[in-house]
């Protein structure tokens, strides 16, 4: 019961975090059978809120085991689906307890159940994917060395500007397949199964996560993708525009390098003027939306400021790392609102009525999911309206259409240098 009504606050928290939740290949999640979802790992345990919040099935996790450090920890995780796993760090002595979580996942297979598993080990926070680790690939192959059927979904993750609020995830399922198939080679020779299964699992990744190999140029190609997100490409367009910018840096240097100076003028000018590439290409809503956003948003801010104004504290106080923000704000933030709403509703419904305690969850419910779209009003009447005063307006939309003719450059001179069929 507990990890269900996580599962739904984490919805909630998430809509309001982040803008747009986009989804593709969530059909290729099988409804019954083991399976793991073979995931990169861009955003701490933010990673796996997003994925368990937005699977059908229940799903369990591994986590580091530095996070289970204490007895009630411990009982917590457990109530919401979380195994440890112990690297390196934690200990050479622990590494022998991952046989007892190697065997807890096999069981959650027996009974036909799911495990999320991050292939890279580390989380870092950044466009690329980095060499996958073999613990998920050992996992599998353990358990299907006897022929038993075991579905394997790589998944990528893709947060367009991590860390700010109101922007946008990208979530991928790509072809699943049978580690099954990769028996015979596992039982052979251990080590040739694993590289067998991770390559196709690479494969996989690669056509789910955008995949940045110039980390020198990283802040320009991350400027390319805005400008191709902006103009309306999905994530299939996004992963394959950044590997034709990848074969370009090794194909032609000069190409290259005329593209990257172009996009790091656009990139300056933009920060110049303190814009991003939305507000050059964005329209603001009629104005007559702006009065009641301002009244949603500000009633908003009233009713939350207990639960989250701790959150946003912890955060400013205690996290260092950038993969660490988004995860501790909303995981705290639903723990924080959890308790205020039972709160509120035992106090309004031991003075008025349940029927009282009732209706204030659903004004805080209703509220809430009114927040995101009024802050997104505000935010882009004021962007914009700053953008239009702007003395150098015309030269940034200048060079925002020669990025754009360069990146439609880029495809069709792809495109005819690799002709379908």
């Amino acid at each position: 019961m507990l990890y269900y009504w996580l599962k739904f606050m984490m919805r909630m928290a998430l809509s309001i975090y982040y803008r747009k939740r986009i989804f593709t290949g969530f059909d290729n999640v099988p409804a019954t059978g083991p399976a793991i979802f073979a995931c990169n790992h861009p955003n701490s345990f933010l990673d796996a809120m997003i994925i368990g919040a937005y699977i059908k099935r229940e799903t369990h996790f591994l986590a580091r085991s530095d996070v289970f450090n204490s007895p009630l920890k411990l009982w917590i995780l457990s109530q919401f689906k979380l195994i440890p796993i112990y690297r390196l760090q934690e200990g050479a002595e622990n590494l022998n307890k991952n046989k007892e979580t190697f065997e807890r996942c096999h069981a959650i297979f027996r009974k036909g159940g799911t495990v999320l598993m991050f292939s890279e080990g580390l989380c870092i926070q950044e466009m690329r994917l980095r060499p996958l680790k073999k613990g998920t690939a050992r996992i599998a192959l353990e358990y299907a060395k006897d022929g038993a059927a075991l579905t394997i979904i790589p998944t990528g993750l893709n947060y367009m500007k991590p860390t700010i609020f109101r922007q946008d995830i990208l979530i991928s399922m790509d072809t699943p397949f049978n580690a099954a198939d990769y028996a015979a080679e596992f039982n052979e020779n251990s080590s040739k199964g694993i590289a067998s299964l991770n390559k196709r699992l690479e494969t996989g990744l690669q056509n789910s996560v955008i995949d940045i190999n110039d980390k020198q140029k990283e802040k320009e190609i991350v400027q390319l993708i805005e400008v191709e997100y902006n103009n309306g490409a999905d994530l299939t367009k996004l992963v394959h525009t950044v590997k034709q910018v990848n074969e370009l840096q090794k194909a032609d240097a000069n190409v290259y390098n005329d593209l990257i100076s172009l996009l790091g003028s656009y990139k300056a000018e933009l920060d110049r003027n303190k814009v991003d590439d939305e507000t050059v290409v964005g329209r603001p809503p009629s104005m007559l939306w702006l009065v009641p956003a301002l009244l949603i948003f500000s009633i908003a801010i009233w009713l939350y400021v207990v639960p989250l104004g701790p959150a946003v504290r912890l955060v400013s106080k205690k996290v260092r790392l950038a993969e660490f923000k988004d995860s501790v704000l909303i995981g705290a933030s639903v723990i924080f609102v959890f308790f205020f709403w039972l709160i509120a509703f035992i106090v309004v419904s031991t003075t008025v009525n349940v029927v009282a305690g009732v209706q204030v969850i659903l004004i805080f419910l209703l509220v809430g999911s009114l927040t995101g779209p009024c802050y997104d009003v505000m935010l882009l009447v004021r962007t914009r309206k700053t953008f239009e005063s702007l003395p150098d307006r015309s030269k940034i939309e200048e060079l925002r259409k020669r990025v754009s003719a360069s990146i439609l450059n880029l495809v069709k001179t792809h495109q005819a240098h690799h002709p379908v069929g």
